[in-house]
């Protein structure tokens, strides 16, 4: 088969603000590369919009009690892609990222993540400077130890899953641990800057506490 079918899988929980950007850049790449996918968005127990913002942009809405980690079993359960994709709601995929994954993919590889460029969201001018060092941190952490967290939107093959051990069940960290359950068993790729995310936590915690 020359390409996989995705399964993007979305957890979320009021994100109102953010998901129909993450939906849209979704069906965007899609378009834009004539591949095929689905997208699966676990929602939390949302009471801001983020459900019927979900639905108006064509995404097959679940209700699954939180944690994150629980929220993304559910889906991956019924999950029908040859490759299932991790997204947080506050991020956008780019369709060179798709690319990326259909040939990581091709070439075997078990899957992944990304790189990624982290974007301000509240305000550039002060706050540009300070995320672009952060996303060079993010960067070279992923390079030099090849482990993700969560929002580098991980990839792997529905057939490993249960090699996996299914999505980790843990409060926090899921795609860490995922992450080190990857390279175990398989062969992983670590992808370019095709994912962007935002700034938001950095910006309204600090950047060296929300590091820390």
């Amino acid at each position: 088969q020359d390409a996989p079918l995705f399964s993007f899988l979305i957890p979320t929980f009021c994100e109102a603000r953010w998901v129909a950007h993450c939906l849209q850049s979704i069906q965007a790449s899609l378009n834009h590369t004539g591949l095929s996918g689905e997208i699966l968005v676990s929602d939390g127990g949302s009471f801001d919009g983020t459900r019927e913002i979900a639905t108006h942009h064509g995404a097959h809405l679940f209700t699954n009690p939180r944690p994150r980690s629980h929220q993304l079993q559910c889906v991956a359960d019924g999950a029908r892609g040859h490759l299932l994709v991790i997204l947080h709601a506050d991020s956008r995929i780019t369709p060179e990222g798709l690319l990326a994954m259909r040939r990581a993919w091709q070439r075997g590889a078990l899957g992944g993540w990304f790189q990624v460029e982290v974007e301000p969201e509240f305000d550039p001018a002060r706050n540009a400077l300070g995320l672009s060092l952060i996303s060079e941190g993010i960067n070279w952490r992923t390079r030099q130890f090849r482990t993700a967290t969560g929002d580098q939107g991980v990839f792997f093959r529905l057939d490993a899953l249960k090699d996996l051990g299914g999505i980790p069940q843990q409060p926090l960290l899921e795609g860490w641990e995922l992450s080190k359950r990857m390279k175990a068993i398989g062969p992983v790729e670590i992808l370019g800057k095709h994912l962007r995310i935002s700034g938001r936590r950095w910006e309204q915690t600090g950047l060296i506490k929300t590091t820390l």
